[in-house]
């Protein structure tokens, strides 16, 4: 991402990507809220939580910018020149209901409240025709005076005439530009049918970039997969290292505008021309395009693409692996650091899956992971070391059993059942004293996961020692079912033994023990346990006949 104040002169004027992929997202919100508003009362849940998501898409851009300035069209939303919203017909179109009152322009404020975006959304709902009013919108927003929305209004503007929106769109679209630096660059991007490799090459300005770049803003895909075999003729054609730098920051705003384009595929097809550079045997365009595929897997790009699956998810799985398959080491610390801020549980989960992909050979980078403040990287750092499968790091996962949040040790418990072993059961044995029932019960999913004879003996042993009766009824019934995941001669004895254990005095947790019993023989299938079964089957204690009963069914109709 670029950091304010670092921006090159073609990102300042056209605005950074990620500004971009925002405020088309906030439309997208405001539209959203506009219609729930409408339909529902104040008091109904979705009433709120539409504000207050469009609230928090007002919050996020603001991180980035003070202010939030849409120009209008009659057809047509405009931010930064770009648009971000069109709708052709008359029915709900958003740009058409300000354009027709007058106003030019919106800017929001930093400081905007949740009260001024409700206001500001019941006065964009007023139905002015069926409420017979002679306001209109300009008017309600000036009688408001919202303290961080302002307008500019055309205090003359004449609602049908078709000259005017030709001259706002103009004036919107209106750029300085030299036509001589357009001239050299656009020549030979362009003309229809022109074969690219016989173009001649000129080193490109950030103004000559730049116009190709909104160019493509209003042409198809496939002026972007020219735009990128031109900026390949000009890498092949350099000669010096200033070329070589100019070429890579060239490729680094190009990736760029592909993704928040939509244009990932083209993307991907850049990083197999890259390797394909990078296996030329060409030395200097070796070190070049090296250069240019590490700007690939880099922070800038993957916190563009992090953004992408977070705001508007339209980046096709295979592709994406396709991209990861090309990066190396280097990206694993900046998918990790951007990890952290994804918000939708789709964007985190396509970046582990790109983190397990990179680390199964190079595990050791996430190590440092483990040590961090946050229990969430601890956690997204055991959860990846989990699916890689690096039992190497069994101790240091032991040493996350500490930690304070319940998270974290879950996530531990579950990779020692995974990859440990019978070196990992006294650990677990001493997590089945854990205060939590949450920890206790995953601990017991952990030892049932080992599946070794001595898992299934310390099983046994906590069953039969004298303090289990203490146990709740549904947590004994845990313990039972873990043991269920040995069917051996072992097993059914133990079990046998336990339901023909007699007792003096037949209390509550006697019944119990039988009934967790019966619950594990059910989940065992066998059908020679069926006429031991049946002796409870009208027993007085209703625990343990509902659980002999339910046994015996589920026995005979083969479920297991």
């Amino acid at each position: 991402m670029h950091h304010r104040g670092e921006l090159d002169k073609s990102a300042i004027e056209s605005g950074s990507a990620e500004e971009f992929l925002i405020a088309k997202n906030i439309i997208h919100s405001l539209l959203r809220a506009k219609k729930t508003v409408k339909i529902y009362l104040s008091n109904n849940p979705m009433y709120g939580k539409s504000i207050q998501e469009l609230y928090e898409s007002f919050s996020k851009y603001f991180q980035y910018n003070p202010t939030f300035k849409i120009s209008i069209a009659r057809e047509h939303l405009f931010f930064d020149n770009k648009p971000v919203y069109y709708t052709s017909g008359k029915s709900d179109n958003l740009a058409l209901l300000l354009f027709k009152d007058g106003l030019r322009e919106l800017t929001f404020y930093n400081d905007l409240s949740i009260e001024e975006i409700e206001e500001f959304l019941m006065i964009i709902n007023v139905d002015f025709d069926k409420d017979a009013l002679d306001d209109d919108i300009v008017t309600l927003l000036w009688e408001r005076d919202f303290n961080y929305i302002r307008y500019v209004s055309d205090e003359n503007y004449l609602p049908d005439s078709a000259d005017y929106e030709a001259n706002a769109l103009k004036q919107i679209q209106e750029k300085e530009s030299d036509p001589d630096c357009y001239q050299k660059a656009h020549t030979h991007f362009i003309k229809t049918g022109e074969d690219v490799l016989d173009m001649s090459i000129d080193m490109l300005s950030d103004e000559d970039l730049k116009i190709l770049i909104d160019t493509l803003e209003r042409d198809d895909d496939k002026k972007a997969a020219k735009l990128t075999s031109m900026l390949f003729e000009i890498m092949f054609e350099a000669d010096s290292e200033n070329d070589y730098l100019s070429v890579s920051n060239y490729f680094k705003i190009v990736i760029e505008f592909l993704i928040h384009k939509g244009s990932f595929k083209e993307v991907v097809n850049l990083q197999s021309r890259l390797k394909q550079a990078i296996n030329s045997g060409n030395t200097e365009n070796n070190t070049c395009a090296e250069n240019i595929m590490q700007i690939t897997g880099g922070y800038e790009v993957l916190k563009l693409i992090g953004i992408c699956f977070d705001t508007n998810p339209v980046i096709d799985k295979d592709d994406f692996d396709k991209y990861i398959s090309f990066l190396d080491e280097r990206s694993i610390m900046p998918l990790m650091d951007i990890l952290t801020e994804l918000q939708t549980i789709h964007g985190r989960k396509m970046f582990i899956d790109a983190l397990v992909h990179l680390s199964k050979d190079n595990a050791r980078e996430l190590i440092a992971g483990l040590s961090d403040q946050r229990w969430y990287v601890i956690r997204n750092t055991i959860h990846i070391l989990r699916k890689v499968g690096s039992r190497e790091f069994l101790a240091h996962i032991v040493k996350t059993l500490k930690h304070k949040d319940l998270r974290v040790k879950k996530e531990s418990l579950r990779f020692l059942g995974e990859h440990g072993g019978d070196n990992v059961i006294p650990v677990l044995i001493n997590c089945l004293k854990d205060d939590d029932s949450g920890i206790r019960t995953e601990t017991l999913r952990a030892i049932k996961s080992i599946g070794s004879c001595k898992a299934k003996k310390t099983l046994m042993e906590q069953i039969t020692d004298k303090h289990f009766a203490e146990k709740e009824f549904s947590e004994k019934k845990i313990y039972l079912e873990a043991l269920a995941g040995w069917d051996d001669d072992d097993v059914q004895e133990f079990l046998v033994n336990l339901m023909n254990k007699k007792a003096l005095w037949k209390g509550i947790k006697y019944y119990e023990l039988k009934a967790c019993v019966a619950y594990c023989m059910g989940l065992l299938g066998k059908r020679t346990a069926l006429p031991l079964l049946d002796q409870f089957r009208t027993d007085e204690n209703v625990i343990l006949r509902e659980h002999a009963c339910g046994a015996i069914k589920r026995i005979e109709d083969g479920q297991k």
